[in-house]
């Protein structure tokens, strides 16, 4: 901002209209200053906020806000048509929000009245250095809740623009954002050595069931048909007990019941004729 536009005192300042301000506000070099000091978590919200600030219609915005808050600050008996400047604003401001995008706009929209209001108040201590007594915390909170007002229509409790004031411009950005950036690149880091350790043979082996002293003979145990084992010389009682009523099933028992007595008969059979006594444990 140039030093020729630099005035001592507030009460110094005598002008009719905003179309010729005693001061010339360098919009660029002053949203490149509050744009810098913005924190906010999301990349792509911030960047997009960055973008807005810096456009001309936020500039115009800027300019009648700050003359607007200037006369009712400092020269509330001053000629400036003060309901026809807030009227204007205030459609500035609707045109504003149309034409941006959906979605930035909620959050751009909880926090565009904090950004003014660090703004006003950048250019009031940049421009009127004699005046600095003037603009204690109480005088800021008072700008914020201004603003907040006319941007939001609201009128917020200064405890909860504070917070969000501390929340937007953090004392210490640099250090919250280079420690999210390392906290992002560690988990990158992290998410790269896991995947190499899962694709590794190593993991691929341990990745096999493995038999184990907990395990039970059910777990490894496979039930189907072909494998049931049916005691012979129980069949009844086994069918029963295990609820088997298909008929496939049943005529496959009674063919190996059958199989079985003939085999019986015919080892008994043969141990008569030969004289031996007939054992059929098995």
């Amino acid at each position: 901002m140039k030093e020729k536009t630099r005035i001592e005192r507030v009460e110094q300042v005598t002008f009719k209209t905003t179309e010729n301000p005693p001061i010339e506000i360098q919009y660029k070099d002053l949203f490149e200053i509050v744009a810098s000091k913005i924190y906010l978590p999301d990349k792509s919200v911030l960047e997009a906020f960055t973008k807005y600030l810096r456009s001309e219609t936020n500039q115009k915005i800027f300019s009648k806000l700050f003359w607007y808050l200037f006369c009712v600050l400092f020269h509330s008996q001053s000629l400036i048509n003060l309901h026809g400047l807030l009227s204007d604003l205030n459609k500035d401001i609707s045109q504003f929000f149309w034409i941006m995008d959906r979605s930035v706009k909620d959050v751009i929209a909880n926090n565009y009245h904090i950004a003014l209001s660090f703004a006003v108040i950048k250019v009031l201590k940049r421009h009127f250095p004699g005046s600095k007594n003037r603009f204690n915390s109480e005088f800021e909170t008072n700008v914020y809740e201004l603003v907040s007002e006319i941007v939001t229509g609201v009128k917020l409790k200064p405890s909860f623009l504070n917070d969000k004031k501390r929340k937007l411009f953090p004392k210490r950005r640099k250090d919250i954002m280079d420690f999210l950036q390392s906290k992002k690149e560690g988990a990158k880091k992290f998410k790269n050595k896991r995947k190499s350790l899962l694709d590794s043979p190593d993991m691929k082996d341990l990745n096999q069931p493995i038999a184990s002293s907990y395990s039970s003979s059910e777990d490894q145990s496979i039930c189907s048909d072909d494998f049931i084992d049916v005691e012979p010389s129980n069949i009844g009682a086994n069918t029963a007990a295990l609820g088997l009523d298909d008929p496939i099933f049943n005529k496959k028992v009674k063919r190996k019941k059958h199989q079985y007595s003939s085999k019986v008969a015919k080892i008994g059979k043969r141990r008569r004729q030969d004289g031996s006594s007939v054992n059929l444990s098995f």
